[in-house]
């Protein structure tokens, strides 16, 4: 599972609440790690650890900057594996 934010102090604050549950052993998996991802239209997946290779990435209230969409399906198109899906919310 990686949590991405493209606010480092978002990031920060993921990290915390990751460690505090690790910590507390609330969770399911030891393969939890945060990273600031920043959209980019020109992201490689060098870029990325594991990139190419998502089963799904979950989005939540991502479309608000218009001007950013593009980046961010090149984005989402960089992480997901061939067959992978993007679960968008808003």
């Amino acid at each position: 599972i990686l949590l991405t934010d493209g606010n480092a102090t978002c990031v920060s604050s993921l990290g915390v609440a990751v460690e505090h549950q690790r910590t507390a052993q609330a969770l399911l998996t030891d393969e939890v790690e945060t990273r600031e991802l920043v959209w980019s239209e020109s992201l490689s997946r060098l870029d990325v650890p594991r990139a190419g290779t998502f089963d799904y990435v979950v989005a939540a209230d991502c479309l608000f900057f218009r001007d950013f969409h593009g980046a961010l399906v090149h984005t989402l198109d960089t992480l997901l594996a061939g067959s992978g899906r993007a679960l968008i919310f808003q």
